[in-house]
């Protein structure tokens, strides 16, 4: 396998993004910003939905980047983190919905981090596919 050796620059700055990000969206719950506005209890509602969207994303990313740093310290085989499901990145279907951009009254940071966290979760879908593939090719 010619396996997949990425730069760990890269990972690592990725990996202080989404650390960065969760921080910031733990800061933005917290703060009850989202549903101390006098919005409605729908918006509130959907705010909240859109909120445990951007901490899903987020997970799922965080959880894919420590998959490939146990590769890198040998923890886990590259064939493993590439042929087993538990490794990949998951919840697509969730993390893949930007309806919740669409919602008119959205705090608009909440819109922000929503955004950067869809930006951040389809640019690893892109190095999982491509994981994917290198280890596809590795096992025949």
């Amino acid at each position: 396998m010619s396996g997949f050796s990425p730069n760990l620059a890269i990972f690592d700055k990725t990996y202080d993004e989404t650390v960065a990000l969760l921080e910031e969206a733990r800061m933005f719950v917290r703060s009850g910003h989202w549903d101390s506005e006098p919005r409605g209890d729908m918006l509130n509602l959907l705010s909240a939905r859109e909120a445990l969207r951007l901490t899903t994303r987020l997970s799922q990313v965080l959880a894919w980047l420590l998959v490939r740093r146990a590769v890198t310290a040998g923890e886990v085989t590259p064939q493993e983190a590439a042929t087993d499901e538990r490794w990949r990145l998951g919840a697509a279907r969730i993390c893949r919905d930007r309806s919740g951009l669409e919602i008119e009254g959205l705090p608009p940071s909440l819109r922000d981090m929503l955004e950067r966290s869809y930006n951040l979760y389809v640019r690893i879908a892109r190095l999982d596919e491509l994981v994917r593939r290198e280890g596809a090719a590795g096992s025949t």
